[in-house]
């Protein structure tokens, strides 16, 4: 039967009926039913029957957030095929993009853009990057279905973004769209660009990759808290491990069909499933990779990456267990965040730091900043991105739009699309003033630096006062404990001798008590040795008159037991000779 509460509590009954017979609305009351009673029961069903369960009551889905339910499932590959089209679609932002560009649909959308003219270097670059493109894979052989549909989407893909343009790498996460979404043009253009612009892999792949050494960055950070050990030994190829997985979303290491299902995630929570997805398998192969001599790490994790990575995730099941076990790292986009403001801050005091005092800094003058990035002044024009940074003139402009990353995607909700070159604009500080900025800056080091000195000598004072208060203190204690016990040793023998008088009195008053009854005893004695004597005196003569009497009786009885004897002797002698007649007698 339905359950009553559960029909009283939620009113999915009503919902469903308009659409769906009743024999679906009992077996998703008896899903329900089931999964309450026991939780575990819930990895049997599809990604689109819990979502409907967690729509029943919301006891269940606070519990269903508390317990990640939903992030479970999908990294259990609990999506099927048939919902993973429409999944995409709408998680990623894709059915946003037709209107934030004025088409009025997906395909339409696709069909323009498609056919736009671009410049022949980015199309050579193209046609190049697809021959590469998984060549042992049969729907990407020379000539099939998969290079021609990859090249299309790849020229819509840059033609929708000029400012971003194409970047390799690209042709890997376009490739795995088209796998998984069956080759379906508009569906795997819609959601690779929905990856670009809600997912910030824009500023990933624009020119300059202003943000790859952010996401580096993090990558390294989140490596070193996680496996210190690890870091340390693969410290040299980390950062290019870092760029090739999160430039192609995993790809670079693990099959297609075997990284979908943290793509599945990646579309719900954003960036913090690719940065557990790549920290967890490096962990996987710790011991691996740490075995291994430091000078060839770089060939195990890139020329041998494919069989590297294929002892712990050769298989969808495999890496589906990595990322199940990869949702208990504590990584959450706040925490991304704080790893990025400090990159940047770390770069700005770096660029501060390097002026020199002239405006613009003189000819010939190569700096370093950050991840290997490098710009060359003139006198003229100083015009480099330094990653987010322009100089120009005697101005430094910083662009606004990348000195914040996009951890969680970004919805559009059908706003126009922005885009690279206009995405917040610029904020421009005069180098004077960052030049005097840097002279306050050492100044105020210089004053804080003494100021620290002189605080180090009066911590080192209140260091000695305090050793020197510390050895009284224990002095202090040591004669207390000395007097403590003392003092206990004196509670001791207190009770000892309270103990021994206690026992002394209690002697003395047995003594008192024996002396009395020795005197008693002593008197009875002597009143008993006089009735003694009374008595002798008054029965002495008739108890002699009883001894004699008792002397004769004696002699008398001696007598005669001789007598009787004598009388037996006879009776005896009489009876032999009237037994030696008899024998007599019978010899005759």
């Amino acid at each position: 039967k339905l359950s009553e509460k559960w029909v009283s509590r939620s009113g999915v009954v009503l919902r469903f009926t308009a659409s769906q017979s009743w024999v679906q609305v009992f077996e998703f009351g008896m899903e329900y039913a089931a999964v309450i009673a026991d939780p575990s029961l819930l990895y049997f069903l599809s990604f689109a029957g819990v979502c409907r369960l967690l729509t029943t009551c919301r006891a269940l889905h606070r519990r269903s957030r508390q317990e990640k339910w939903k992030q479970i499932c999908l990294a259990r590959g609990q999506l099927t095929p048939q919902e993973r089209r429409q999944y995409w679609i709408f998680a990623s932002g894709a059915n946003h993009l037709p209107a934030a560009l004025g088409f009025a649909s997906l395909s339409e959308c696709f069909a323009v853009l498609s056919r736009r003219d671009l410049p022949e270097a980015t199309l050579s670059i193209i046609s190049r990057d697809v021959h590469r493109t998984f060549p042992v894979r049969e729907e990407f052989k020379e000539g099939g279905l998969g290079q021609s549909s990859l090249h299309k989407v790849l020229v819509a893909l840059a033609a929708a973004a000029p400012g971003v343009g194409y970047c390799q790498g690209m042709n890997y996460v376009v490739a795995t769209a088209l796998l998984h979404l069956d080759f379906e043009l508009a569906a795997a253009f819609g959601v690779s660009l929905a990856i670009l612009m809600c997912y910030d892999f824009g500023s990933l792949f624009a020119p300059a990759v202003p943000r790859l050494h952010i996401r580096v960055s993090q990558f390294v950070h989140l490596l070193q808290s996680v496996s210190p050990r690890l870091a340390a030994h693969v410290h040299v190829t980390a950062d290019a491990l870092a760029q090739q997985w999160i430039l192609t979303l995993g790809v670079y290491a693990v099959e297609p069909d075997a990284v979908v299902n943290m793509w599945d995630l990646f579309f719900s929570t954003g960036w913090k499933t690719i940065f557990r997805g790549g920290v967890s398998l490096l962990q996987r192969l710790e011991n691996v990779i740490c075995s291994e001599d430091p000078d060839d790490v770089a060939i195990l994790l890139h020329r041998n990456r494919r069989e590297t990575f294929q002892r712990v995730a050769g298989s969808r099941q495999q890496f589906s267990k990595i990322l199940v076990d990869s949702l208990s790292l504590k990584i959450t986009n706040g925490s991304l965040d704080v790893l990025a403001a400090r990159y940047e801050r770390t770069r700005l005091l770096q660029f501060v730091d390097m002026l020199d005092g002239t405006s613009p800094p003189s000819d010939g003058l190569r700096c370093r900043i950050a991840l290997g990035l490098e710009f060359r002044s003139t006198p003229a024009l100083m015009a480099a991105s330094l990653d987010g940074f322009l100089c120009q003139g005697d101005t430094l402009r910083v662009d606004r739009s990348r000195l914040v990353t996009v951890n969680r995607p970004k919805r559009l909700g059908g706003q126009r699309m922005p885009g690279f070159e206009d995405q917040g604009g610029f904020i421009e500080v005069p180098l004077a003033d960052l030049v005097a900025l840097k002279k306050r800056l050492a100044l105020m080091e210089s004053e804080t630096s003494q100021g620290v000195r002189e605080f180090e000598g009066q911590i080192h004072a209140l260091e000695k006062n305090r050793l020197a208060s510390r050895q009284a203190q224990q002095r202090l204690e040591s004669l207390k404990s000395d007097a403590e016990r003392k003092w206990g040793k004196k509670t001791e023998c207190m009770e000892v001798l309270h103990r021994a008088v206690t026992q002394g009195n209690a002697a003395n008053e047995d003594r008192s008590k024996l002396q009395s009854e020795v005197t008693s005893a002593e008197q009875d004695f002597f009143a008993a040795k006089a009735r003694y004597q009374d008595f002798l005196s008054k029965y002495r003569c008739p108890l002699d008159r009883a001894a004699e009497l008792n002397e004769a009786k004696t002699h008398k009885i001696r007598q005669l037991h001789a007598l009787v004897s004598g009388l037996q002797q006879r009776k005896d002698a009489l009876l032999d000779k009237v037994l030696q007649g008899c024998r007599v007698e019978m010899d005759g």
